[in-house]
């Protein structure tokens, strides 16, 4: 099976790309290629131990933009499965041989577990991982499959590929690929394999259960883009059951965000203590 490992490289994440491409290197399964798109690091990839295609942001694409050409890149390759890692993260020895025994033309997309790299026994989902993902419903609320612990049947979504124009302004682009995924019929598996996923100052998701007003105000600001994006696009591809969803959702959050805009520091304050996230998203219960 042609498989490609891709991972998106910058300068902020320069202290960490020695132990991503470690990983990769101790992959059990060594039967890839590797690509890594360069956003503009000031050293060789090689300084750190890569082995694989170096790709230059030439046309100074944006992450949307970049996170598009990676998959269109697989395609046009001709590789059946494409494996991502962000570029601060770390993969399981096993995550590749694990992902290729998952794939079948039965599932379009597959995530690994996410533990804290931190404390590698430590779940960031909280054990609320589900084992598929058969529906846009269940992403409607919050995201699990991020990016970094992602995989795609190359083959089974080509035409979704080849489809979709990917907003600039899009935030959560992982979010956008699984809700359009999703919606076109294809569906997602958990393989039994872990990604470590590092917490620190650039991560936008921050620490599992603490909230804070600006967290509250880019939460609800991500979600009114991501609400917005879907709503183009069910309006571009004919899926009018779910145009309305997500239209009524934009809206809400449109307004959420125009209420916390006008609170006073007092206000944010009370506001937040009546916001209890059930689970590892602190964004849950927003």
């Amino acid at each position: 099976m042609r498989t490609l490992v891709v991972t998106h490289v910058y300068q902020q994440a320069k202290p960490y790309l020695t132990e991503l491409f470690a990983s990769i290197a101790a992959q059990t399964d060594q039967n890839f290629d590797c690509v890594a798109f360069n956003y503009g690091l000031d050293a060789p990839l090689t300084q750190f131990g890569f082995v694989g295609t170096e790709v230059a942001n030439e046309h100074n694409l944006g992450i949307p933009d970049a996170r598009d050409w990676a998959l269109r890149y697989a395609l046009e390759q001709g590789y059946e499965l494409a494996i991502f890692i962000d570029a601060d993260d770390v993969m399981a020895a096993d995550r590749v041989a694990r992902t290729k025994a998952a794939y079948s033309d039965e599932y379009g997309f597959y995530y690994t577990g996410l533990n804290l790299l931190s404390n590698r026994q430590r779940d960031f989902f909280e054990g609320q991982q589900p084992s598929q993902v058969t529906s846009v419903d269940a992403l409607m609320a919050h995201n699990f499959v991020g990016l970094s612990h992602f995989a795609l049947n190359v083959k089974a979504a080509a035409a979704v590929i080849e489809a979709m124009t990917c907003p600039l302004d899009v935030v959560a682009y992982d979010w956008f690929l699984t809700s359009a995924l999703l919606l076109n019929g294809l569906k997602g598996k958990r393989v039994d394999s872990t990604t470590y996923y590092r917490i620190y100052e650039q991560n936008t998701a921050g620490f599992t259960n603490s909230l804070t007003p600006e967290k509250l105000k880019r939460t609800v600001e991500v979600k009114a883009i991501h609400y917005r994006v879907m709503a183009e696009y069910c309006r571009a591809h004919g899926f009018s059951a779910m145009l309305t969803a997500y239209a009524d959702r934009r809206h809400h959050y449109q307004g959420l965000l125009a209420q916390l805009e006008a609170e006073t520091p007092a206000q944010m304050r009370q506001r937040l203590t009546t916001i209890h996230p059930t689970n590892a998203y602190w964004w849950s219960a927003i």
